[in-house]
């Protein structure tokens, strides 16, 4: 029984991964993610914070798996082509050249569904990211001086 109390926590690290990585970061720095908890990664995954930003839907993104060439494949139509790379063949762990847009979850999962997860947030994203349009465009400030509009009112008493 004490042997099972001494594993507990173990166990549940490779269940759940490691709940409490995170990063923070500018665009322009470089982090690197490790998959922690996980024997065999195989593939990762993103859950972008702020999907609205890029015009995408919640949920995960696949961005990296492992392939039967022994060479990591990043997926080519991911947000990260160009700026992510494994930094070992086991793809335990990755680096990312950061951009604005990249705040999310990361996700490492193992051949047994184990998975790590790694919160990143890039400082300066948020969920306001729309830029203004036309509707939100200030406009000169314009007050009321009392002044009548009608063009009757402008025109002299003469005849």
């Amino acid at each position: 029984m004490a042997l099972v109390l001494q594993l507990l926590p173990v166990l549940l690290a490779r269940a759940q991964g490691d709940p409490g990585a995170s990063l923070d970061g500018r665009p322009g720095d470089r982090v690197n993610f490790s998959c922690v908890g996980v024997s065999h990664p195989i593939r990762w995954a993103w859950a972008p914070s702020f999907p609205a930003c890029r015009g995408l839907s919640k949920g995960r993104r696949p961005i990296l798996w492992a392939s039967s060439s022994g060479t990591p494949t990043v997926s080519p139509v991911q947000p990260f082509a160009g700026r992510l790379r494994a930094l070992d063949p086991s793809i335990r762990r990755l680096e990312l050249l950061l951009s604005a847009g990249d705040s999310g979850t990361f996700f490492c999962r193992g051949r047994r569904e184990e998975e790590s997860r790694t919160v990143l947030h890039v400082l300066g994203d948020g969920a306001d990211c729309r830029a203004p349009g036309p509707a939100h465009a200030l406009s000169p400030p314009y007050r009321s001086t009392g002044e009548s509009r009608d063009p009757e009112a402008s025109k002299g008493g003469g005849a």
